[in-house]
């Protein structure tokens, strides 16, 4: 198929295209790996089967013939985010040299003591919100009613736990702390975040390990035992933790290809961008009163609710077969999400040109990220925001909300670093 080609061939432009540079300064690689990750798998699984797609009884095309003209599109959409990594991040802006050498000064061992503690007593506070560890344990497959409402805490725990990897693995490179302290403090960080039952985070806690140790300590090759070994732990821990939610909710185990197909499809977002480009290829297009949803929240709610900040919502109830638009309030939807990401979004809303817009708008925030990072020597704090944006934003409202919420908790953890380097000057004292 064409797009399948397509697909490829700019998966491996974006692999490639910035040479021998290190991972933690190549947001075009970084960004292609994630996409590589999330797409080309399943997409190989449905080329081959395209029945084992959740979206196939959804869809007016066949899915073979809808999975070539998505690829296709998706295609396109990666190599505008590229295009917009690549122009922003050539950005030549240089800040005081004062910046770089303020941040490398917050790195010590006092910084990473309280923020690790900082993590710990959030991770507690959390734990016990959501009624006890024991608790959530048992009952896995309700994470999301267990966890409702402790997202506040969110706000300052992931910019905390990033920013703690971040530290520690510099002050690691600055000979002041031994490599089996900072595997220890990664390792309670994945398994601390492990224990809500969620993927998502504790895998990105291994991933901005392994590119900070790129940068602060040295470089990895990404085809290296280290980087087998990474991917592999990787892929164990989503299907364990996939069998243990559905195990949980079924109370029986299934089978390994099954379940195995199921951890590939739960990592993509292709099924989700199959339902909406043929959704909304044969209905009206949102013509972008979903970001409508981000100012009603702010509003005083009406009888049934505000609308939700994530668009998912709207594709989630989509798909089980009711008419819905924005802002419908969420309390009448159906209560999950499949989240549309970019391109998604940017087609529910204004059609393929959206979808190359609002990608395009994705590359040229991630690599503004990473022109201020270089800018500021790659520091903690602006390396921290660099990988926030390659590893989470889109252009959709739940993203842009994070992205809001993650700066919020930012401010608070300057705080700390602040007193960890404060501490480590009346030491010298």
């Amino acid at each position: 198929m064409l797009g399948g080609l397509l697909l490829f061939l700019v998966h491996a432009i974006g692999l490639t295209c910035e040479g021998r540079r290190p991972l933690y300064n190549a947001p075009v690689r970084i960004v292609s790996i994630l996409s590589s990750v999330t797409i080309l798998p399943y997409y190989a699984i449905l080329a081959i089967d395209p029945d084992r797609s959740r979206v196939a009884y959804l869809t007016s095309l066949p899915v073979r013939e809808g999975l070539s003209k998505v690829s296709g599109y998706y295609a396109i959409s990666l190599l505008f985010t590229i295009f917009g990594i690549i122009v922003a991040a050539s950005f030549r802006g240089r800040l005081p040299s004062s910046s770089a050498a303020s941040e490398a000064k917050t790195s010590t061992p006092a910084t990473v003591l309280l923020l690790f503690g900082f993590c710990v007593a959030l991770v507690i506070v959390k734990l016990s919100a959501a009624g006890g560890l024991f608790y959530i344990i048992g009952n896995i497959a309700s994470r999301a009613e267990l966890l409702a409402g402790t997202g506040v805490y969110d706000i300052f725990l992931t910019p905390a736990i990033f920013l703690t990897i971040l530290h520690a693995t510099r002050v690691h490179s600055q000979r002041r702390m031994r490599l089996i302290l900072l595997i220890f403090i990664v390792s309670s960080l994945f398994v601390l975040l492990a224990v809500f039952g969620g993927r998502k985070i504790p895998i990105f806690i291994l991933l901005f390990a392994w590119i900070a140790y790129q940068k602060y300590v040295r470089k990895i090759p990404l085809i290296s035992l280290t980087s087998v070994g990474l991917t592999a732990l990787i892929v164990i821990f989503f299907s364990a933790m996939l069998e243990w939610r559905v195990n949980n909710q079924t109370g029986s185990a299934g089978d390994f290809k099954a379940g195995a197909v199921s951890t590939i499809a739960n990592l993509s977002y292709l099924d989700t961008y199959l339902f909406i480009t043929d959704y909304f290829d044969n209905h009206p297009k949102w013509q972008g009163s979903s970001f409508k949803d981000l100012i009603a929240r702010f509003m005083i709610p009406g009888p049934y609710g505000n609308p939700p900040l994530d668009e998912g919502v709207y594709i989630r109830t989509l798909a089980e077969g009711y008419h819905v638009v924005p802002s419908l309030p969420f309390s009448l939807m159906y209560p999950s999400s499949w989240p549309p990401e970019s391109y998604g979004n940017g087609y529910a809303n204004f059609g393929l040109i959206g979808a190359l817009l609002f990608s395009a708008i994705r590359g040229i925030v991630i690599g503004t990220g990473f022109a201020i990072a270089r800018s500021h020597g790659f520091g903690p704090k602006s390396f921290f925001l660099a990988l926030t944006t390659a590893f989470n934003f889109h252009f959709t409202n739940l993203r842009l909300t994070q992205l809001a919420m993650v700066l919020c908790g930012f401010v608070v953890i300057i705080l700390i670093e602040r007193l960890g380097a404060r501490i480590a000057r009346m030491r010298i004292r």
